[in-house]
Order: structure tokens, then C-alpha cells, then sequence
């Protein structure tokens, strides 16, 4: 079995063996994939999570904004690749070199994120979220749907899925 697959699978035996707390009865939780990109914690709702699959060879993307990586074929489907370090602008380069892309999904839209590692599956009480902070600007602020209480900032696939900052313009880079 797959290590990345052994660790998944651990995790979710872990949230599903926890005991619930009386007052955690009618809280509205959901699963969420935890990652880290640049030295930051993120994470997406597990349903828009496809899979994880390792990096073998990305094929770069004329005209492709600078935070494309470029696109990778899983299984017969093409996917474009994204680093969400350099579209935040928390990392200078892209850093195609991660062994990881997370493979998001919702309708006929997919793409890779790719993550510098995967920590598991984690509960997250959708009611116990708070607003972005402060430092957060632009499209980081955007994609941002809260954080928890211990930092891990939970970002909106969807979003992600439908913005114009991942269109690649015509004649050159955007």
C-alpha cells in the first residue's frame, strides 16, 4: 500500500475512533485535507479532494501565468498545476520540484495544487472558523474561507477552481 495512502487512512481512523463531546453534538463538521505550502498550513474540504498523487513530470504552459506550474497527465486526464506559494506570494519561485499535487475537483473543473507535504485528514467544525486576518490580501483573502484555532487556514476550492488569475493570456506571461 502506498505510504501517502497508509497515512490517509490512519488519519481518518483517528477522527473516526474520537469520542464526541456532548457539546459537539450539533456542530457541523467536515473533513478537510491538511497541507503545507512554503512553511504555511492549509487545508481543503476532503469532497473537492480527488486524490493526491505524486509528481513525475510537468509539462510546462505557454503564456501561463507565473504561478502554473505547468500541467501533468493522471490517468489520461490533463491537468494544470498550481503553486499556491507563488500565487499567494509567500514563495519568489515556483516550486515545481514537490514530490505531491493534490488533485481538486468540482463539476467538470480540475486542477493540481501542489503541496510540499501532506499531513492527513483532519475534522473542522464549520461553526468554530474565524474570519481571515488582517495580513491576508488579495486573492490569498479571496480564497480564504476561515481559520481555526490553531492556525490552519482552510481555503475555498471552488474559488480556487473559477479564478481568473489561473487563465493563461494570450501573447504572453499574466
Amino acid at each position: 500500500m502506498n505510504e501517502t495512502i497508509r497515512k490517509i487512512l490512519e488519519a481518518r481512523a483517528e477522527v473516526l475512533a474520537r469520542e464526541v463531546n456532548p457539546g459537539d453534538e450539533g456542530a457541523e463538521c467536515f473533513d478537510a485535507i491538511r497541507f503545507s505550502v512554503a512553511n504555511e498550513h492549509y487545508a481543503f474540504a476532503a469532497d473537492v479532494v480527488r486524490e493526491v498523487v505524486p509528481i513525475k513530470e510537468i509539462s510546462p504552459i505557454p503564456c501561463a501565468p507565473n504561478c502554473v506550474c505547468g500541467m501533468i497527465n493522471v490517468r489520461g486526464q490533463i491537468l494544470t498545476v498550481v503553486d499556491l506559494g507563488r500565487l499567494f506570494g509567500v514563495r519568489a519561485e515556483n516550486h515545481c520540484e514537490a514530490k505531491k499535487v493534490i488533485v481538486l475537483r468540482s463539476g467538470d473543473t480540475g486542477v493540481g495544487v501542489i503541496a510540499d507535504s501532506i499531513s492527513g485528514i483532519i475534522s473542522v467544525k464549520s461553526g468554530k472558523l474565524q474570519a481571515s486576518v488582517p495580513t491576508f490580501e488579495g486573492i490569498r483573502q479571496e480564497l480564504t474561507c476561515g481559520i481555526t484555532a490553531d492556525g490552519l487556514v482552510v481555503l475555498d476550492a471552488g474559488k480556487l477552481l473559477a479564478h481568473p488569475a489561473l487563465v493563461a493570456e494570450e501573447g504572453g506571461l499574466g
